[in-house]
């Protein structure tokens, strides 16, 4: 094996990243209001990040059709 040495020297330094990260305990649980979520589209049930996205694909996709944020679990 070419790579063999320099595979296990990998796996060694990214084991103690891991243990590091869970030795100090990762305090982001994505749960934050920043956090963008993926949604799905009632009506093409097509996959999109965020508000935003949302908004911006019912005006591009679905003209006419009202966008009832309430549906998706936003505001």
């Amino acid at each position: 094996m070419v790579r063999g040495h320099a595979k296990s020297v990998a796996q060694q330094k990214n084991q103690k990243k891991a243990e590091e990260r869970r030795k100090a305990g990762s305090k982001n649980t994505g749960d934050d209001k920043n956090t963008k979520r993926a949604l799905t589209c009632k009506i093409c049930f097509a996959s999109v990040i965020g508000e935003k996205a949302l908004k911006e694909h019912f005006a591009a996709k679905h003209i006419g059709k009202e966008l009832k944020l309430g549906d998706y679990g936003l505001g």
